[in-house]
């Protein structure tokens, strides 16, 4: 009897052991394997530590600018970047002041107390943010709304920033009477990445940008004039655009694609 009682003392210890040394296996592995998101500092909540209200969700979360100064300069046509500060003072004790990228405010956002604190949560009160100005009559003041990127990812809100600045650097090329085919292609690629950021931020419809149905047929002409077979390979990989011309364009586009396949050895 008792070499059963011991026999059984002995099975049940070694299914313990073996439970707990999962348990420990599966703790270090969530713990090591765990990707980097680069979140904020703090997850959002709907309140935080010391109960103060919060946004439910992280998101784009727009807000009315009181008081937009009108001659602050566009980063892209309509559209104002900087950031939101959180910056009280006696009259409202929840005022965000909007920055242009000079650190000058240029408007404010009044008593939301929800976002003043979720800034100050997740961001340590300041983050990106841009402005989609609505012209009024006034001559010194617009009016404008704020769409401020709370609680996402550093990671998410460095892609929205560089958004606009592509765009930036986009209209600066197109305004050039002469445009080189590098800064074309250059143009398609920055476009895809847009595209995938604004869609993965679920903003597709605030920000037009879309391009000139010309731009393609014009850029595969002038690389095969210059006999530039390697850029018209690039031009490949944006079929999704191709295909969005008409029938006669987006064949010759890819008649052009198909000689410099030939042109460089290529199977057609």
């Amino acid at each position: 009897m008792r070499k059963i009682t011991a026999f059984l003392l002995s099975i049940a210890g070694t299914a313990v052991s073996a439970v707990a040394r999962m348990l420990s296996d599966s703790e270090q592995k969530e713990s090591t394997s765990a990707p980097e998101t680069g979140l904020s500092p703090k997850k959002p909540t709907e309140s935080s530590e010391n109960g103060k209200e919060l946004y439910k969700t992280a998101g784009i979360k727009k807000a009315e600018v009181k008081q937009l100064t009108n001659n602050a300069p566009l980063t892209i046509p309509g559209f104002i970047t900087g950031s939101a500060s959180v910056r009280p003072h006696e009259h409202d004790k929840y005022n965000v002041d909007i920055l242009n990228t000079h650190e000058k405010v240029i408007g404010h956002i009044e008593k939301n107390r929800r976002l003043c604190n979720s800034l100050e949560e997740w961001h340590r009160g300041t983050v990106f943010t841009f402005v989609k100005v609505t012209e009024s009559n006034e001559t010194e003041t617009s009016s404008g709304t704020a769409f401020i990127p709370a609680g996402l990812a550093t990671k998410e809100i460095n892609n929205l920033r560089e958004v606009f600045e592509k765009l930036s650097i986009r209209n600066k090329i197109l305004s050039n009477e002469n445009i080189h085919s590098a800064d074309y292609l250059k143009i398609l690629d920055d476009h895809k990445q847009i595209s995938q950021t604004l869609a993965g931020l679920n903003i597709t419809d605030l920000i037009d940008i879309s391009l000139s149905k010309r731009l393609i047929p014009t850029l595969s002409k002038q690389l095969e004039d210059q006999q530039d077979w390697a850029g018209l390979l690039k031009l490949e990989k944006h079929s999704n655009l191709i295909d969005e011309l008409s029938e006669r364009f987006a064949g010759t586009t890819y008649r052009r694609i198909s000689k410099a396949k030939k042109n460089t050895g290529q199977k057609i």
